[in-house]
């Protein structure tokens, strides 16, 4: 697998090759390839954050928009099929990606995104607890200085944009979607599933 070939570069390039550290890999689309990550990283640990599709699917159509912006011309870009495609792909995934994590046999932590915002250090707490990671004053400190810094940029940034509404929305219906849809079929089943509720954002 190339991801991995490439992990294994890195950690010869900073002098790791024989104990490398321990990489956090983020990417929604692992989802997607549960079986293949077990394959190359049978001793990985995963971290599912769940959020509601209604604001999960948009926020996935919106990052591949903003790539695509970095590739190619606007008027090349069809928004509505970003939406169709990433709305059936996730849909199939959802109803996949739980059993297929059970196929693995990797240890899979699954945390709630609401959560996440609203208490970022007991999450990691939580999760570490779980894998059986130390978690330490050290890296606490850490943590907080993090978000304590990402905090005023973000207010910085709203300050010279003249806002105090969120940096970066999107909508469903922007891709073609329609919210209700997000709200039914697998996504309903998904939702009830691992009891997701609405996220703010």
């Amino acid at each position: 697998m190339y991801c991995k070939k490439v992990l294994q570069l890195l950690s010869y390039q900073v002098g790791e090759a024989e104990n490398p550290r321990r990489y956090m890999l983020k990417c929604p689309i692992h989802l997607y390839y549960i079986k293949e990550l077990a394959s190359a990283f049978p001793d990985a640990k995963l971290i599912w954050t769940h959020r509601h599709p209604v604001s999960a699917v948009p926020s996935l159509c919106s990052l591949v928009k903003a790539v695509h912006k970095v590739y190619y011309e606007n008027n090349c870009r069809d928004d509505n099929a970003i939406g169709r495609g990433l709305t059936d792909l996730t849909a199939k995934t959802l109803k996949q990606a739980p059993q297929d994590i059970i196929d693995s046999k990797l240890e899979c932590s699954h945390v709630i995104y609401n959560d996440l915002v609203s208490n970022p250090i007991k999450v990691v707490k939580d999760i570490y607890a779980q894998f059986g990671w130390e978690f330490t004053t050290e890296y606490e400190n850490i943590i907080n200085a993090y978000l304590a810094e990402d905090k005023k940029k973000r207010d910085d940034i709203k300050k010279a944009k003249g806002t105090k509404e969120q940096l970066h929305t999107y909508t469903a219906e922007e891709f073609g979607v329609q919210t209700q849809e997000l709200m039914e079929g697998e996504f309903a089943n998904y939702v009830k599933k691992f009891n997701v509720p609405m996220s703010k954002n």
